[in-house]
């Protein structure tokens, strides 16, 4: 009996509406499981064709791997070990086998390396022994790159002695691949900004809910807080959650910045405005006039040289 289903287009429609979900089930999953793949560089590699031992592979032969970091993972297996005769020797030895779904690694190839980090950090390290993709996605329109790998253990003790071409760092706040030393870089600079940031914390007054020191508003801490808060809040919430937006200094102030980039200080002007919370007016503040607040404000001015030198 016909149904729908032979109807082409229809199913056409089907296919590219199925395809649709997974590219953005892709885009929105956040997985809590990750593994540090080697990728075979095949234009810089040299493998030798009459190499039989899978250990020759990784230890006499010219194949460069790509290092690719905190890999995301969409599912691993258990690791199944059992006993194998091993007949050019006496005796048995462990085999353990598993697989995982990658979405991040484009090409998978026989023999690449895998190992578990995060938070499986075993220390074993195992390689690709088969590589599938269902349905054949990678061909469709719109493409989708998920690959199911099988895995075995690699007769590798160690990776020191491989032979390394690239090495990246997958960012998922930006859902694609770093370079290692731009990685370094950007964690560099998210550990400075948190360090400012933790000594500006110190000025929060949860009670007015702004940042103040003994009653007086210091304006520009304000302003490049709820800016700060604003424009870095959706990837690094977790990261800057202990920093508050001073929701409360807008009942006594006009904000009058829209952007951190429109923010300048100019080093010969020692006059700042503060908002006096006692007297309920704004006055002009001097640098050396309390200790504490000159310290905000140079704080202020450090933490906004540094967002602006990581946008």
């Amino acid at each position: 009996m016909l149904t729908s289903l032979h109807e082409p287009q229809l199913l056409q429609s089907y296919y590219e509406d199925f395809l649709s979900q997974v590219n953005q089930y892709q885009n929105v999953t956040r997985t809590g499981v990750f593994v540090k793949y080697y990728n075979i560089n095949v234009e810089q590699s040299i493998y030798e064709k009459t190499l039989e031992s899978t250990l020759d592979i990784y230890g006499i032969s010219e194949v460069r791997f790509d290092i690719y970091e905190l890999t995301p993972v969409f599912y691993i297996a258990p690791v199944s070990n059992s006993i194998m005769n091993v007949q050019d020797l006496d005796g048995q030895r462990i085999d353990g086998t598993s697989t995982v779904t990658l979405f991040t690694i484009r090409r998978p190839r026989i023999h690449d390396l895998v190992m578990f980090t995060h938070p499986v950090d075993s220390g074993e390290i195992f390689r690709i022994t088969g590589v599938r993709a269902t349905t054949n996605l990678i061909h469709s329109n719109p493409t989708v790159e998920w690959f199911e790998v099988d895995l075995d253990y690699a007769p590798l003790k160690n990776t020191d002695d491989l032979k390394i071409g690239n090495r990246y760092v997958y960012d998922l706040s930006k859902e694609n691949y770093l370079l290692y030393t731009d990685y370094i870089k950007k964690i560099n600079w998210l550990n400075k900004v948190s360090e400012i940031a933790n000594d500006v914390n110190t000025y929060y007054n949860i009670r007015e809910d702004l940042y103040s020191y003994d009653n007086k508003v210091i304006i520009i801490l304000n302003e490049i807080m709820l800016l700060f808060k604003k424009e870095f809040n959706n990837n690094w919430n977790r990261l800057f959650e202990g920093s508050k937006s001073p929701y409360g200094y807008r009942d006594y102030c006009d904000i009058k910045y829209s952007s951190l980039d429109e923010i300048e200080f100019d080093e010969e002007n020692i006059k700042f405005e503060v908002y006096d919370l006692i007297e309920n007016e704004m006055i002009d503040y001097l640098i050396g006039g309390n200790p504490e607040i000159d310290k905000a404000i140079n704080s202020s001015k450090e933490l906004l040289a540094i967002l602006m030198s990581g946008l």
